[in-house]
């Protein structure tokens, strides 16, 4: 129905509608929107239902209780502050490695 996709260059989100094949993506607009995942949380939290229409998803939308959203918005947070930590953690192992390989002279060996 709805995918967010918080990337730090290019973020987007997706309005779909598998039944009928539908799948608009639309960018965001860093200068104007700012952070993508904070826009996001923000739709979440106080756009959910709308967007759910816009997706003909309809019966889905009149169902989202606000109470629901809330409480799970916090779990929403702590899942994606450990997918940003483990992104920050891989490149930083990258960049560890060819740093070795840069001081032991392994530098010309491509890095998998």
């Amino acid at each position: 129905m709805l995918r967010f996709d918080c990337f730090r260059i290019s973020p987007h989100y997706h309005y779909r509608n598998a039944p009928i094949g539908q799948n608009h993506r639309l960018e965001l607009d860093f200068t104007a929107e700012g952070d993508s995942l904070a826009w996001t949380l923000d739709k979440i939290q106080n756009r959910l239902p709308i967007m759910l229409l816009r997706c003909q998803a309809n019966s889905t939308a009149r169902q989202v209780d606000q109470r629901d959203v809330e409480a799970a918005v916090p779990h929403i947070v702590a899942w994606a502050e450990t997918k940003t930590h483990r992104a920050k953690l891989t490149q930083s192992r990258k960049t560890r490695v060819i740093q070795r390989q840069v001081e032991t002279g392994q530098a010309d060996r491509p890095f998998l």
